[in-house]
């Protein structure tokens, strides 16, 4: 499913979490962000990142629902994956 809103350049992931959040039913602990490049992974942006410094790249963000909610300790933001 696509989902598509207008974000403010000053917004973090941590907003964007939120609003998809809202349009999608998916708790926001449960949404990891990915950046690609191709068919690899580029970067797991952190929540408290400004969405501004995605202006003039190249590489897509999307968002994964995943099975376990991200754990954030501290000021280190990570995705805490179990199998």
């Amino acid at each position: 499913m696509k989902y598509a809103f207008r974000l403010n350049a000053e917004d973090s992931y941590a907003d964007m979490r939120s609003k998809l959040a809202e349009l999608s039913c998916v708790p926001p602990d449960y949404l990891l962000f990915a950046e690609l490049s191709g068919p690899f992974v580029k970067t797991y942006p952190m929540d408290s990142q400004k969405i501004k410094r995605r202006i003039g790249t190249m590489y897509p963000v999307h968002a994964y629902e995943i099975e376990y909610p991200i754990v954030v300790k501290g000021s280190i933001e990570r995705a805490i994956l179990s199998s």
